[in-house]
């Protein structure tokens, strides 16, 4: 049996605290310039889903897998190689880090059903995070190979609306994630693509995000730079 996702709390620039499984509009109200939407006079507005080919998906593999060996992907930019297993901030190599699938049908309307995949680690560190000790990296965790994952999606692919990348943060295994699409693409099979993130992007990966996510969901835990200091140090997370 599934079990049902864990509420999360998003804090908007206000400081008005909101819980999850919002309604489309409040949805859109709250995250709408990170949505491309189709809002026909009379009809119910609609998402545009992002145009990208198998070129552009060879050559953004072959992009990030050579960012890698100097890793710059996130802020802390680490400069480590991860294809020689160098090990940065977030704990990660290049191996694939899926720990965990599920269909969830408690998140927002707009997206839901969602089939959410988990990548572990991330380049922030919160004490309140839920998903702390699960997502953490591990030589001794058992990850989940991709061919799993595509198996799991297409046994529920009448059922789910989008695919929701998760972590932890997931745009630090951007090369795992575009590694999903591309073989989704191969079979001939495209759904709304969620990002999960804590928006502390790069300039590199800006254009790439763009480019394959048609919904992004900003974790938005601060809204001034006092408070993110003061809870986990970094002044750039507002």
């Amino acid at each position: 049996m599934k079990r049902k996702s864990t509420f999360q709390i998003v804090v908007d620039q206000n400081g008005d605290i909101r819980l999850n499984n919002l309604p489309s509009d409040e949805f859109r109200n709250l995250f709408g310039k990170y949505i491309k939407i189709n809002h026909a006079e009379g009809s119910d507005p609609e998402i545009i889903q992002n145009e990208f080919t198998w070129n552009d998906l060879e050559q953004d593999l072959l992009y990030i897998f050579d960012s890698y060996k100097r890793c710059d992907i996130c802020f802390r930019n680490c400069g480590v190689n991860r294809v020689s297993g160098n090990l940065g901030y977030c704990q990660l190599d290049s191996s694939d880090n899926l720990y965990m699938t599920e269909l969830i049908c408690q998140e927002e309307e707009i997206i839901n059903p969602t089939y959410a995949v988990y990548l572990s680690s991330c380049n922030i560190e919160c004490s309140f995070c839920h998903q702390k000790k699960l997502m953490k990296p591990s030589s001794k965790k058992k990850y989940l190979p991709i061919a799993d994952v595509i198996r799991g999606i297409i046994n529920n692919k009448d059922r789910i609306k989008s695919i929701s990348f998760i972590g932890g943060n997931p745009d630090i295994s951007i090369f795992s994630i575009l590694k999903i699409i591309r073989e989704l693409e191969r079979i001939n099979l495209r759904f709304i693509y969620v990002l999960n993130s804590n928006f502390l992007f790069t300039s590199k990966l800006i254009s790439i995000i763009n480019k394959y996510f048609d919904i992004l969901i900003p974790d938005m835990k601060f809204w001034s730079e006092k408070c993110s200091e003061d809870i986990i140090n970094l002044s750039e997370y507002k």
